[in-house]
């Protein structure tokens, strides 16, 4: 069982769809027909912090998740997430595939019983409304905003003088829809995806946070079966991981003509603009996680980061 929170779709315009199905081709093609794929799309099997209990449980044998959802089982990994961190997406996702960051991975993945495998950088976070466009800071003050049940995103959208209402992905569509919030912040890729677009008039690109797209096997299935199907799954899963960045990525490229043909109101912000959300933004989220968990990650992601740029 293969599990994804976004109704699925054709793989050119939903990664998770793209991942699913390279992960079933290649499971399929390298196994010999001795692993084979049941895609669950559109939380059939529930929101993504259960993924995480049910691949735990071994409820399930794979999911597709966003980083965010496992800070609660180690905060240290909200190091990895700080607005204003990377440059880019290929930056992002070198970091987060680098020693030190496979290192922070550890302790999640031993305490929970599970195993990551395939994480990229699916595009950078923004907000979204409806009714209420946003150009500068000032415009956003007052107005509610679904986040990821996640305290670094309640304090970025404090800071920002919003209000934020934590709640799961499967959620968030009919909140909009009903008036429940006024936006919410998300990828350009996921704003296609989810079908944003049909309850959201205007999305100002920000470009807050970058979206950490993360697979997780159960631990316990994975020793379960005879090491050369281990290596085919673990492979499987990062194959299907670089195929779905290749779909943000174009996503991404494509997204702004889309979202605008779906006839959202599309705002890029001068870099005055883009330089007083962001300083707001990093200022509250990296004082936040210092506050959480210490200097030693966070710093430890910089020098990470600046090494990466020196070579």
């Amino acid at each position: 069982k293969f599990a994804t929170v976004p109704a699925e779709q054709t793989a050119e315009v939903c990664s998770d769809t793209a991942w699913a199905y390279a992960l079933t081709e290649y499971l399929e093609e390298h196994s010999g027909g001795r692993l084979v794929v049941e895609f669950y799309p559109g939380g059939q099997l529930g929101g993504q912090s259960e993924y995480v209990t049910s691949a735990s449980e071994a409820a399930i044998e794979a999911a597709l998740i966003n980083m965010s959802v496992l800070n609660a089982y180690d905060p240290n990994l909200m190091a990895l997430q700080i607005p204003g961190l990377y440059s880019n997406e290929e930056e992002a996702t070198a970091i987060l595939n680098s020693e030190y960051a496979n290192k922070l991975y550890s302790k999640v993945e031993t305490e929970q019983n599970i195993t990551l495998a395939g994480i990229y950088c699916n595009g950078f976070r923004s907000f979204t409304t409806n009714g209420i466009e946003l150009k500068s800071v000032e415009d956003i003050k007052g107005y509610s905003f679904r986040v990821m049940d996640d305290p670094m995103y309640v304090a970025m959208v404090e800071a920002l003088g919003a209000i934020p209402t934590p709640m799961a992905a499967t959620e968030m569509y009919t909140a909009m829809q009903n008036g429940v919030v006024d936006g919410h912040e998300n990828t350009i890729a996921n704003v296609l995806g989810d079908l944003t677009y049909e309850v959201q008039d205007y999305m100002i690109l920000d470009n807050h946070t970058a979206s950490i797209a993360v697979g997780i096997v159960s631990t316990k299935f994975l020793e379960s079966l005879p090491e050369d199907l281990q290596v085919i799954l673990l492979e499987g899963m990062q194959y299907a991981a670089d195929i779905a960045y290749e779909t943000v990525t174009n996503i991404n490229n494509e997204g702004i003509a889309t979202l605008r043909e779906k006839g959202m109101t599309i705002y890029i912000p001068t870099e005055e603009e883009l330089a007083e959300w962001q300083a707001i933004e990093l200022s509250a989220t990296e004082k936040y996680v210092r506050e959480q968990i210490g200097d030693e990650a966070v710093d430890g992601v910089k020098a990470e980061i600046e090494a990466y740029r020196g070579k």
